[in-house]
């Protein structure tokens, strides 16, 4: 084992050892001895039993950063420690960024963006164009405006990140990230695992600095094929992708999950049930809409508009190959999207050619995956973006 595997191998069980005791991966050993005492208990600890997230005030003015401190934190107990936050606040534009965070993640954009410019402040600025995206608007030419303001900031690029997310073209996203790594190591991992790649320093770095834990665990899980029971949480996000990786049972899928809905309907017509189409429509722009009605389409026979619906979909993403093995179902293409796997056989060529071409065979198209992305922003983004609250 050469030394930088054994230097990975040391910093991700000192990183478990600290996760056991917040109970957020699985405990191997049983504990010995008596229970210690209540000044024992972390500080960590203390805030998950109270209910609030593990964050700090002056690391918490963007949605973003909260996730990178504690991304297993649910949405109201983000709520709870910001409203603490503005209540021991002196600083009035604090109090304001605190304020409009609140209302944001209630679905209140107008409200939250008029806090966000009451601020007067630069991650003010961010997140009131934040807000407007969120509210439905066409914030293109405000995120350039500031891109040229704040060329060395990460803030711009993660707000065209969300962009594009919302326009559905992950097409230019290695492009973004390769900009956004050389301000942040943080994203030299990330576009690691959006690129399927499996980079040793990366890793390293995301663990040593505890940044977006444990989301990292689930990332790992997908570029290395690490077991995903690693690790435990109740997170929305990571709760599904478990259960995805896993092939297992998923429940409790909130309505403004792209990938959750999308496997829901893709078992359902897989077991032969009605889908609901005009609710699907809510994520109409997401590549995993296209791949799924292409595939639903052709498996209906109507072959003009599944071949409208791939080349969408191929369009709108930066790279995909197609998986190639036997078909153990009716409809072709159609597990992929509630059951991880793949296929001996790999081809790139165009997915409805892909069809003609091995007829009687089950497709699984692994592509650059924007979901990566969207999971670094959490259910935050999609209960944002496809909420009831925001349509």
């Amino acid at each position: 084992m050469d030394d930088k595997l054994k230097n990975i191998l040391k910093l991700k069980e000192e990183l478990e050892k600290d996760l056991k005791k917040k109970g957020l991966i699985k405990k191997i050993e049983k504990r010995s001895g008596s229970g210690k005492g209540k000044d024992s208990i972390s500080k960590e600890l203390r805030e998950k039993i109270m209910g609030f997230a593990n964050i700090l005030p002056e690391k918490s003015y963007s949605i973003f950063d909260i996730n990178s401190q504690d991304y297993d934190a649910d949405i109201e107990s983000v709520k709870r420690t910001l409203k603490k936050f503005s209540a021991e606040s002196r600083d009035l534009w604090k109090v304001n960024i605190y304020n409009g965070l609140i209302e944001l993640l209630d679905g209140n954009f107008k409200v939250a963006f008029e806090k966000f410019k009451e601020s007067d402040h630069f991650i003010g600025e961010y997140n009131a164009i934040l807000s407007e995206l969120y509210d439905g608007k066409n914030v293109a030419q405000e995120i350039l405006n500031f891109i040229k303001q704040y060329p060395k900031s990460i803030y711009p690029y993660l707000l065209l990140l969300e962009y594009e997310l919302s326009q559905g073209n992950s097409n230019q996203f290695s492009r973004i990230l390769n900009i956004l790594e050389k301000m942040s190591k943080v994203f030299a991992f990330v576009k690691d695992v959006y690129m399927k790649k499996k980079n040793e320093e990366s890793l390293k770095f995301m663990i040593r600095e505890k940044l977006f834990i444990p989301l990292i665990f689930l990332f790992n899980a997908y570029i290395s094929g690490e077991s995903p029971d690693k690790f435990q949480s109740k997170h929305t996000c990571l709760a599904f992708h478990k259960s995805y990786l896993k092939g297992d049972y998923f429940s409790k899928i909130p309505k403004y999950c792209v990938k959750g809905n999308m496997a829901v309907a893709a078992k359902s017509y897989l077991s032969g049930k009605e889908i609901d189409l005009d609710f699907l429509n809510l994520f109409a722009k997401t590549p995993e809409y296209k791949l799924f009605f292409g595939f639903y389409y052709y498996n209906k026979n109507e072959k003009d508009k599944a071949k409208k619906f791939f080349e969408d979909f191929e369009n709108s993403v930066e790279f995909f190959e197609i998986h190639v093995k036997e078909l153990k179902d009716k409809k072709v293409g159609i597990r992929q999207f509630f059951q991880f796997f793949t296929g001996s056989t790999i081809v790139k060529m165009g997915i409805f050619s892909a069809l003609e071409k091995f007829e009687n065979k089950d497709l699984f198209v692994h592509y650059y995956d924007s979901e990566m992305i969207r999971l670094l922003f959490s259910e935050k983004h999609c209960k944002s973006l496809y909420g009831e609250g925001n349509k």
